[in-house]
Protein backbone atom coordinates (compact mmCIF):
# COMPACT_ATOMS: atom_id res chain seq x y z
CA UNK A 1 0.00 0.00 0.00
CA UNK A 2 1.14 3.55 -0.52
CA UNK A 3 2.81 5.30 2.41
CA UNK A 4 1.32 8.75 1.88
CA UNK A 5 -1.44 8.79 -0.71
CA UNK A 6 -2.02 6.90 -3.91
CA UNK A 7 0.17 4.37 -5.68
CA UNK A 8 2.51 5.86 -8.26
CA UNK A 9 2.61 2.64 -10.28
CA UNK A 10 1.94 -1.01 -9.48
CA UNK A 11 4.94 -3.06 -10.61
CA UNK A 12 3.86 -6.46 -9.34
CA UNK A 13 1.91 -8.59 -6.93
CA UNK A 14 2.88 -11.05 -4.18
CA UNK A 15 0.51 -13.57 -2.61
CA UNK A 16 2.07 -15.55 0.26
CA UNK A 17 -1.20 -17.41 0.91
CA UNK A 18 -0.98 -19.63 -2.17
CA UNK A 19 1.07 -22.83 -2.14
CA UNK A 20 3.66 -22.13 -3.42
CA UNK A 21 3.68 -18.35 -2.95
CA UNK A 22 2.79 -16.39 -6.09
CA UNK A 23 5.15 -13.65 -7.29
CA UNK A 24 4.09 -11.72 -10.41
CA UNK A 25 6.45 -8.85 -11.26
CA UNK A 26 6.78 -6.56 -14.28
CA UNK A 27 10.57 -6.62 -14.55
CA UNK A 28 10.64 -3.86 -17.19
CA UNK A 29 8.81 -1.42 -14.90
CA UNK A 30 11.02 -2.40 -11.95
CA UNK A 31 14.19 -1.87 -14.00
CA UNK A 32 12.91 1.52 -15.19
CA UNK A 33 12.13 2.68 -11.63
CA UNK A 34 15.51 1.54 -10.31
CA UNK A 35 17.20 3.39 -13.21
CA UNK A 36 15.29 6.53 -12.14
CA UNK A 37 16.71 6.20 -8.63
CA UNK A 38 14.07 4.17 -6.82
CA UNK A 39 15.47 1.99 -4.04
CA UNK A 40 13.54 -1.19 -3.20
CA UNK A 41 13.26 -2.14 0.45
CA UNK A 42 15.13 -5.27 1.57
CA UNK A 43 11.98 -7.47 1.49
CA UNK A 44 11.13 -6.22 -2.01
CA UNK A 45 14.71 -6.78 -3.18
CA UNK A 46 14.43 -10.41 -1.97
CA UNK A 47 11.17 -10.84 -3.91
CA UNK A 48 12.80 -9.44 -7.06
CA UNK A 49 15.67 -11.92 -6.72
CA UNK A 50 13.23 -14.80 -6.10
CA UNK A 51 11.15 -14.05 -9.20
Amino acid sequence: SPRDGRFIEIVGRYNPQTDPSTIDLDETKITDWIAKGAQPTEPVARLIKAA
